[in-house]
């Protein structure tokens, strides 16, 4: 099967790689809720549609585990299988081959951590647009399991969160979003720009968390140029990575920090910090574009 599909048109490749996401979906929560009913004796499948307490440790547990493994299968089996059909070289198509300075890795880490202002407010500004029902309903389930899953009592429960909040997302997901679809947009459009753009409305899309999508899509497509202009998957892993990791660890911090995370940039006296953040991250991003220059037939969009 190894680059069976490569001379399909790029628009049935995307339709091939949907499917495959949905099907995994699907498969994934049908085998991991036979695997926590097992081990936890929690059956996800008989829910219908009611939440689980999440004040009971077991449920908590085996919600986590149902996150992890599903998160595993669908983005990784799903990013994976689509490179090893569509290319005879699927590490090279999704971008693993290739290294990076460590300047880049340094910079791409600074520019996360000084968006978070900026993130922050286009958050607040996401929270301001009415919402269905149905969505607000979605928004308070996932809200009480976030808010379950970063009370985190110990050492121990922090560092299997930052697996299963930072690292495990920051992987699976860069391999599907821009490793996988960013590359099937190029080929479909011809214009980077509107294939990264796009690249990041299914990334934000696919979360099924409306209250963050703008903010969302931003990081989106700051990850996608990362990886467009260094040709690494590894840059847009680690920038992913220590965005979710931050946010992981300051709330583990929460009650000893002098000021609460969510709300920096979001103030009426903030709007020089938003501005001054803004501006240094784009310093970041701009000087990782001049160390990652390279001819555009290197680019990391294509694959020889």
């Amino acid at each position: 099967m190894r680059g069976r599909f490569e001379i399909l048109p790029e628009f049935f490749k995307l339709t091939l790689t949907l499917s495959l996401y949905l099907t995994m979906y699907i498969a994934s929560a049908m085998v991991v809720a036979w695997l926590c009913k097992l081990w936890y004796g929690v059956d996800f499948l008989a829910l219908n549609g009611t939440q689980l307490d999440v004040s009971v440790v077991n449920n908590l547990n085996a919600i986590k585990t149902f996150q992890l493994l599903s998160s595993i299968m669908v983005f990784m089996g799903t990013a994976f299988m689509a490179a090893y059909m569509f290319t005879h070289f699927p590490f090279r198509y999704l971008g693993v081959k290739r290294g990076c300075s460590i300047w880049c890795f340094v910079l791409a880490g600074l520019a996360m951590l000084l968006l978070t202002p900026f993130v922050n407010y286009t958050y607040k500004l996401n929270t301001m647009l009415p919402l269905p029902q149905w969505m607000e309903t979605l928004e308070n389930e996932a809200g009480t399991y976030t808010k379950a899953f970063l009370n985190m009592p110990n050492l121990t429960v922090l560092l299997y969160n930052m697996v299963i909040l930072a690292l495990v997302p920051a992987i699976g997901e860069e391999l599907l979003f821009r490793g996988v679809i960013q590359r099937i947009l190029y080929g479909m459009v011809g214009n980077v720009h509107w294939a990264i753009i796009c690249a990041a409305v299914f990334f934000s899309s696919m979360h099924m968390q409306f209250l963050g999508f703008i903010p969302r899509l931003a990081m989106g497509m700051v990850l996608g140029y990362l990886f467009y202009w260094s040709g690494s998957l590894w840059l847009s892993i680690a920038a992913h990575f220590i965005n979710n990791a931050a946010t992981v660890i300051l709330a583990y911090y929460s009650h000893v920090l002098p000021f609460n995370q969510d709300t920096i940039g979001t103030g009426k006296d903030d709007a020089l910090l938003l501005l001054v953040s803004v501006a240094m991250a784009w310093l970041c991003l701009w000087t990782i574009k001049i160390l990652c220059e390279r001819k555009p037939t290197d680019s990391s969009i294509d694959v020889t």
